[in-house]
């Protein structure tokens, strides 16, 4: 009792969750129970560390094995302590029970480890006496659990507050990386800079753009391998990205990537990665395309905190994106209007017919140099703003008004006719 008192005082006073664990194999370890710190998953018990009093080095033999547990979670956390009292009985735990049973153990109990009332971890003590085990005796080792269940709810939420503290931080860092960059492939390439400075440059990187007019995923943007590659644009709807792009969720895949693949109808070419993520990049309520990362050389490379992550800065760099593709449609269609704009001064100055061009109301907007000095102006400038009246006169000025007028009413034009012009 004494040494589980001085084991609890250490576990409160723990750094890390590696630390509570490593206290707690060597407290089990000297007693006379066979021992085992389990971590708890969706269907199985995977081994944290082993021991046993009569064979001091098969601890690191079994450590990362997992015995697989079709039932038994909803047991464990229900029940502070779980009392097996005959291993040969069937159980929820059979595989579990089946590993203490080859080690000539005749009962054991089952001391979970919860956080926020869900067990994660687990305390398996075996032993080989014929008494069976008691609760009494058992209660400071669930006392233990309770202090070691504290220590790790500390540290989830020491880890929350440090990984919400990050991604202020990152978002901090990306806001003034991308604010300033209007070019799209500038852009393209500091996204690619920041997200490789959080999360390792040895990842491939992918922009995916989702074109609503063609309905197909474009790849402006795609590092492979250290590569910049060039990949032709995709129909919506096949493969993982369009999963991500159409139900705009993010989608880790961290092993089995080829299954995962072909379920999700994706065309496969050259070497698959180890491990995918995708991304989705939304502006209110509508995708505008998808950040594609992925490890060619390692499983399991992505957390939840990377999606996390990701998922915080996704509407700035939508945002950017989106600007910067504002931004080049301007200047695209503000390069479009001044061509235009230089062909029709070409033209009205070297055009050797009267042509007006007039507003609704009609003043002239435009005419032809040639016009201008027909009617004595230096300058087709002369006219602007002007109608026929200001230019012709009242009497002739009002007369022409009144035809063209007509020509609006009716919206029929006048064709092939001959209007005599008399110099004063």
């Amino acid at each position: 009792t004494a040494m589980l008192y001085r084991s609890s005082r250490q576990i409160t006073q723990a750094k890390t969750e590696a630390e509570v664990l490593q206290t707690l194999t060597e407290t089990l370890n000297k007693t006379n129970f066979l021992s085992l710190v389990l971590t708890v998953e969706e269907d199985s018990l995977k081994v944290i560390s082993f021991g046993d009093p009569k064979a001091s080095s098969v601890g690191s033999a079994v450590k990362g094995i997992s015995l697989p547990m079709q039932r038994g979670a909803a047991r464990l956390k229900d029940n502070a302590i779980l009392i097996l009292e005959n291993l040969q009985a069937s159980n929820d735990f059979e595989n579990l029970t089946a590993f203490l049973t080859r080690r000539s153990c005749r009962s054991a109990a089952l001391i979970p480890i919860l956080e926020n009332g869900r067990p994660t971890k687990l305390i398996a003590l075996g032993t080989r006496e014929s008494t069976p085990l008691s609760s009494s005796r058992l209660q400071p080792y669930a006392s233990l659990a309770e202090v070691a269940s504290t220590a790790f709810e500390r540290f989830t939420v020491l880890q929350t507050l440090q990984d919400r503290l990050s991604e202020l931080q990152v978002m901090e860092y990306v806001g003034h990386a991308v604010t300033a960059e209007t070019d799209p492939e500038q852009l393209y390439k500091t996204l690619h800079d920041v997200i490789s400075d959080q999360m390792g440059s040895d990842l491939s990187f992918a922009v995916a753009l989702f074109n609503a007019s063609t309905n197909q995923i474009e790849f402006p943007y795609m590092i492979d391998v250290g590569k910049q590659m060039t990949v032709p644009p995709l129909p919506l709807g096949e493969g993982m990205t369009s999963e991500v792009v159409k139900k705009q969720k993010p989608l880790l895949i961290n092993n089995n990537l080829e299954e995962a693949a072909q379920r999700l109808g994706a065309k496969l070419v050259g070497q698959l990665p180890k491990s995918w993520l995708g991304i989705p990049l939304v502006i209110a309520g509508n995708s505008i395309g998808a950040i594609l990362l992925q490890d060619m050389e390692n499983e399991n490379r992505f957390s939840q905190t990377d999606v996390n992550l990701l998922n915080t800065i996704s509407p700035q760099i939508a945002t950017a994106i989106r600007n910067s593709q504002l931004l080049a449609e301007m200047a695209k269609t503000t390069s479009a209007y001044e061509q235009e704009h230089f062909l029709l001064d070409s033209l009205l100055t070297n055009l050797p017919d009267r042509v007006a061009f007039k507003d609704a109301a009609l003043r002239y907007l435009r005419v032809s140099e040639i016009m201008a000095k027909d009617y004595g102006f230096r300058s087709a400038s002369h006219f602007i703003g002007k109608d026929d009246a200001q230019i012709m006169g009242s009497e002739i000025g009002q007369q022409a008004l009144a035809e063209e007028r007509q020509i609006l009413e009716s919206g029929q034009p006048v064709l092939d006719t001959v209007e005599k012009t008399v110099d004063d």
